[in-house]
């Protein structure tokens, strides 16, 4: 995961954090969620790698 360009509050201050990352959600199992500590407005890239 990579920030593309800044993370920002609602105030627009930009934060330098990372999130943690809970797998395996959704019904079927096949989502994940990406946790902040708080609410942050930004684009991310994710790259996935699904063995099975």
């Amino acid at each position: 995961m990579v920030a593309i360009g800044p993370l920002r509050t609602q105030l627009g201050t930009t934060r330098y954090t990372a999130p943690y990352v809970e797998l395996e959600q959704g019904s079927d199992q096949n989502d994940i969620k990406l946790r902040w500590p708080e609410s942050l407005s930004g684009e991310v890239s994710i790259t996935i790698r699904a063995d099975t």
